[in-house]
């Protein structure tokens, strides 16, 4: 029993190492560079109790750009379970709407929706019991109704609640 405490122990030592080192490696790269290899990507790390807002654009439908795509790298420590929000932020023009969808993995989790024009998305994922849960999420505009105004600005909030 002893041996397996130690495992886990070094386990989740090694797993925040790496946690807090990712976005330094990550972020290392000047913005200028990812914007320019056109990669859109966010990382959230959570904990029980925490959640966190991100905002990015989306600048065309995935249709004409593939690389108008929005991925989020998402960390958390513990159980519990993860809500996520993801909402239009901007007005899309007089008479035009969008259609967005997010679609991606939560641990073995998969998850797909999609909302038409301001309309949120809301997910409600329970997490395993391992100490560290990694997944990620693509958003991307589906289909412009009219002539949409982009890019278009989204949000996306993260709230881990704590296990019972």
């Amino acid at each position: 029993m002893m041996a397996k405490q130690k495992i886990s122990f070094l386990l989740l030592a090694a797993a925040l190492i790496f946690l807090f080192l990712l976005p330094q490696v990550i972020l290392a790269e000047p913005a200028d560079n990812l914007s320019g290899a056109g990669i859109n990507a966010n990382v959230v790390i959570l904990s029980p109790g925490h959640s966190r807002t991100i905002f990015y654009e989306l600048h065309d439908i995935i249709y004409n750009d593939v690389s108008a795509v929005h991925t989020t790298f998402i960390f958390t420590l513990g159980a519990g379970t993860l809500t996520v929000s993801v909402a239009s932020t901007t007005p899309m023009g007089k008479g035009s709407e969008i259609l967005y969808a997010t679609t991606g993995f939560i641990g073995l989790t998969p998850v797909l929706d999609y909302a038409y024009g301001s309309s949120p998305i809301s997910m409600s994922l329970p997490l395993s019991d391992s100490p560290v849960n990694i997944g990620f999420l693509l958003t991307s505009v589906v289909a412009g109704i009219g002539s949409p105004d982009f890019p278009v600005t989204m949000s996306m909030t993260f709230y881990l609640a704590p296990a019972p």
